[in-house]
């Protein structure tokens, strides 16, 4: 339907009543009445209905498009939800831990040692553990997003590629970054999800 439509007319010279009127009429004929009709008639009720039926596409694949979005916010933000309240346990014995570390350091600052019977063997473990909670913190849930972008990866590049977006304005930065996207798609998976879940 792209391809076919870029081949017809943009402007019939119909104003907006006998425009919807042409469309309404193309929809209730079937072949056999449509071919009755004098050809130039035939003609612009087909190029009508072509058109009208594309633009109904285009808003149905913007439709999809932000509702895939929406659900994925929404999904991803529960997932932080989940993720807070099964690691709470784990959330009050990092601030344990960070308390401890606090008391010894003001009781001996000037001993490095005296942060062993703290830390202990797990620091790494408990290192780990701090930048997990972190990459978290602040409500941030875009780092749930990754999982469901894998899912709905290729209905996103692909509702962009139907849209053929237009900027109304002079700014064109948005369009300049889905253009780079749909460039790079086939390595744009690694680079894209690492700086979300960094920002």
């Amino acid at each position: 339907m792209t391809s076919l439509q870029t081949l017809l007319p943009t402007d019939l010279g119909l104003p907006p009543v006998k425009h919807q009127q042409f469309i309404d009429e193309a929809k209730a004929l079937d072949y056999a009445e449509l071919v009755k009709l004098k050809l130039n008639k035939r003609l612009a009720l087909v190029i009508v209905l072509i058109r009208h039926q594309y633009a109904r596409t285009l808003d149905n694949a913007a439709d999809i498009f932000m509702k895939l979005l929406l659900k994925m916010d929404r999904s991803a933000q529960k997932l932080l939800e989940k993720y807070l309240s099964d690691h709470q346990k784990q959330t009050d014995h990092l601030i344990s831990v960070l308390s401890g570390t606090v008391r010894v350091y003001l009781d001996k600052p000037e001993s490095v040692t005296a942060f062993d019977p703290v830390l202990g063997k797990n620091s790494d473990q408990l290192l780990h553990m701090c930048e997990q909670y972190m990459a978290f913190a602040g409500n941030n849930y875009l780092p749930f997003m990754v999982q469901l972008y894998k899912k709905q990866r290729s209905t996103l590049f692909r509702t962009i590629e139907i849209l053929n977006l237009a900027s109304a304005t002079e700014d064109k930065d948005l369009l300049n970054a889905f253009q780079f996207i749909l460039k790079h798609k086939q390595g744009f998976y690694p680079v894209f999800m690492d700086g979300l879940i960094k920002h």
